[in-house]
């Protein structure tokens, strides 16, 4: 009687195919992957946004209110900075914008451009959208002379015209000061911390004063020089550094109400009766 025998595998082959199980997971986690981001895309954003409105407002309910984006200096303060270095500001705190408050900060957008591209001094403002709000960055030279942080009266006007549109909306305005790091030793500004903060001083003061902007919406901060958005090693870096940013913040300001009959209302809603009209204008 015969006995059949079963064909020999050739055990060099068994190890070349050895590829396709590892070749075959790595598909499967694949496949896996973007069924996930799938589902994410796929979320409802009202209700992504109701969320994170709900877990900002019970943590800033128990947490004061903290700034992270200043780290503990190390040894010394001096003026002299990384000039390589390029830091972007973070915000102050976690905003949760709705689609209504970038709907309104869109409206001031428009608004702004509209009124004010006629204006030398409003030519080479730049506009940006951050994580804080709306950001507007003029040039030191526009509002200050060099090592000064006095207003010069041509840019008055242009003031006037920012703060109408500015006291049409319930959000808070922050007035930020920077410099470059050439470094600063005068009577007056010992350093350039002294330089920056007095700038945005007295451009919050004049939108207090004469503008007529509630002073509770508005704040003032002097970073120096440790805020640079270019390279200080390049004048044309430097003069980048030497500005004056004015954040709109993106959630609206709700301030208790006050007696006096000055300032314009701060609630979301009154605001979106009283004022939505002037920007159709």
């Amino acid at each position: 009687m015969q006995h059949r025998t079963s064909p020999k595998t050739d055990p060099k082959n068994s190890q070349q195919e050895r590829w396709l199980i590892s070749y075959a997971d790595f598909i499967t986690l694949l496949l896996a992957f973007f069924v996930a981001m799938y589902s994410v895309s796929r979320l409802d954003q009202e209700q992504l946004i109701e969320a994170q409105a709900s877990i900002h407002q019970a943590i800033h309910s128990y947490l004061p209110q903290v700034r992270p984006n200043l780290a503990p200096l190390k040894g010394k303060s001096s003026e002299k900075v990384d000039s390589s270095a390029v830091l972007r500001p973070m915000p102050d705190q976690v905003q949760v914008s709705s689609p209504a408050d970038l709907s309104q900060l869109r409206q001031v957008e428009e608004e702004l451009i509209r009124n004010l591209k006629a204006s030398p001094d409003f030519k080479d403002v730049q506009i940006l959208n951050t994580p804080q709000g709306m950001l507007l960055r003029f040039r030191d030279l526009v509002f200050f002379d060099t090592a000064k942080a006095e207003l010069r009266p041509e840019v008055y006007p242009l003031l006037d015209k920012m703060a109408l549109i500015f006291n049409k909306i319930p959000n808070e305005i922050m007035v930020e000061g920077h410099t470059d790091n050439r470094p600063i030793n005068t009577t007056q500004y010992p350093s350039n911390w002294e330089l920056s903060t007095a700038r945005a001083t007295a451009l919050v003061r004049y939108l207090v004063e004469h503008a007529h902007i509630e002073p509770r919406r508005l704040a003032a901060a002097g970073y120096g020089p440790y805020h640079p958005v270019a390279d200080n090693r390049h004048e044309t870096g430097r003069q980048a550094n030497r500005r004056v940013d004015l954040i709109i913040k993106s959630v609206p300001l709700v301030l208790p109400p006050k007696t006096a009959k000055s300032s314009p209302p701060n609630d979301p809603e009154t605001w979106s009766k009283t004022n939505q009209d002037d920007f159709q204008g």
